[in-house]
């Protein structure tokens, strides 16, 4: 009797551990699936954040391009500005003299 309970306690034990290790097995497959899918939503996050931070680098690059354009128009308008006011100071002065000897 001893010796059949033993037999059978040592069963028992050896279906209990067939059972945590396909419990550890189905555990594991589980806990890779999930990294896997974590993963991907990971390399989607950076995929699509790194397109974001390209949009953003053409976008500043876009802007510059415009603010230099801008300087460079207000600098040739500037010295549009100054040719025109040295032409009228000189034909301001010249009027003053002709007009100083008409006198």
């Amino acid at each position: 009797m001893a010796q059949t309970d033993a037999k059978e306690a040592v069963e028992r034990a050896r279906a209990a551990e067939t059972r945590a290790q396909e419990q550890t097995t189905q555990v594991r497959a589980e806990a890779d699936r999930r990294v896997v899918a974590a993963e991907e939503r990971a390399d989607a996050a950076i995929t699509q954040a790194r397109a974001d931070a390209a949009e953003h680098v053409q976008a500043a690059r876009e802007l510059a391009e415009a603010a230099a354009q801008a300087r460079d128009a207000a600098v040739a308008e500037r010295d549009r500005l100054l040719a025109q006011a040295e032409r009228d100071a000189q034909a301001l002065a010249a009027l003053t003299r002709a007009s100083e000897v008409a006198e």
